[in-house]
């Protein structure tokens, strides 16, 4: 299944903000993005367990309690064993599974309202969207798609080649980038999808119940 246009807008924000993406459609108040960011803050920290580091401009910091502020630019780190729970204003959450990197950028302020940037380069992500949340959209990046989704969760993983996304329960739109940039893959929930760099997404298909737990467990909150 292909949506074609409904890629197009946010494709065009995208590439004004230099990131070669995977989009996640999310929220913010632009009140609240407007402070966080002149505040130098993008989100902070809620929950973790095990090791896990905050990279900001090339300096490494172990985390050492809930509530530390990420900075636009910040890379939070997992280690083997590492989870955390990072939440943005709006109601807005990511958890991170173990050996995942995922950078924070600034927000920005477009026509529309106020649009957030995440950059996956490699790991296990869920991400988690209050109903009717109050950004216009959240931004996602991946080597090798690009996502959307109006609302509700799901997990997104990427080896820094191949990237997989399953829906738990939102509608999400996945694209490619390069070639296959123009065709979409809608989402339902329990349906899944890959996508290799420079192209189309595969057919999504509805995925076996052991590769849904794995992705679930491995992309749980802590």
């Amino acid at each position: 299944m292909s949506d074609r246009g409904g890629t197009r807008k946010w494709r065009q924000v995208l590439a004004g903000t230099g990131l070669s993406a995977l989009i996640v459609a999310g929220a913010v108040g632009a009140a609240s993005a407007q402070e966080t960011a002149a505040a130098g803050t993008v989100a902070f920290v809620s929950l973790f367990g095990g090791t896990a580091t905050i990279i900001d401009d090339g300096a490494e910091s172990a985390l050492g309690n809930s509530g530390a502020r990420i900075g636009p630019g910040d890379h939070v780190v997992t280690g083997t064993r590492g989870r955390v729970a990072v939440r943005l204003d709006g109601g807005i959450r990511f958890a991170l599974g173990p050996n995942t990197d995922l950078r924070f950028d600034a927000p920005r302020e477009e026509a529309d309202g106020w649009w957030g940037a995440v950059t996956v380069e490699t790991g296990i992500i869920q991400a988690a969207f209050a109903p009717e949340p109050p950004w216009t959209q959240v931004l996602v990046s991946s080597p090798a798609g690009v996502a959307t989704s109006e609302g509700g969760n799901f997990v997104l993983e990427t080896d820094g080649t191949m990237t997989s996304a399953l829906s738990l329960g939102a509608r999400v739109v996945v694209s490619g980038q390069g070639d296959g940039a123009d065709t979409a893959a809608v989402l339902g929930p329990g349906v899944g999808v890959d996508v290799m760099p420079g192209w189309a997404p595969y057919a999504p298909v509805r995925w076996a119940e052991s590769r849904v737990e794995d992705f679930m467990t491995r992309g749980a909150f802590p």
